[in-house]
């Protein structure tokens, strides 16, 4: 196990067995993970949650919520999060929307483990010094 450093990552998939399988993946990593069915659980869990949370990992097509409102609302509360889409869906279907031009990065479903950890784990190592300047400056 390779220690992910207690950083809280907010996993939101409407699959159970995807949504688990990531948090089982992250969570041997070392990583705190909460987990959400839909944007609607995801924003109150989000909400709930008293520290910072610096990724959400989120399917790209869900029930109940577009993942521009998801993310625009997530960074409401949190401005600097960064947003993993995975999706599973053909790639040309996810090519027109152009995660990238957002600022998302983005993970194709069926994903090895250790591409998800690799990514992760990159995209945290980005922002550990931002996210540490702006909890200490709000303390």
């Amino acid at each position: 196990m390779i220690n992910g450093g207690r950083k809280t990552i907010l996993v939101v998939e409407d699959h159970e067995g995807v949504r688990e399988l990531t948090r089982l993946i992250l969570e041997n990593e070392g990583y705190t993970v909460l987990v959400a069915g839909n944007g609607t659980e995801a924003m109150s869990c989000a909400e709930q949650h008293r520290d910072p949370i610096p990724l959400i990992v989120t399917d790209a097509l869900m029930p109940g919520m577009s993942l521009p409102e998801l993310t625009q609302r997530m960074k409401a509360l949190n401005p600097e999060c960064l947003i993993l889409v995975i999706s599973g869906h053909p790639n040309e279907v996810i090519a027109s929307r152009r995660f990238d031009e957002d600022g998302h990065a983005f993970l194709q479903k069926p994903f090895a483990p250790d591409r998800l950890v690799t990514i992760v784990r990159d995209m945290l190592a980005s922002t550990s010094g931002a996210l540490t300047s702006r909890t200490a400056s709000a303390s």
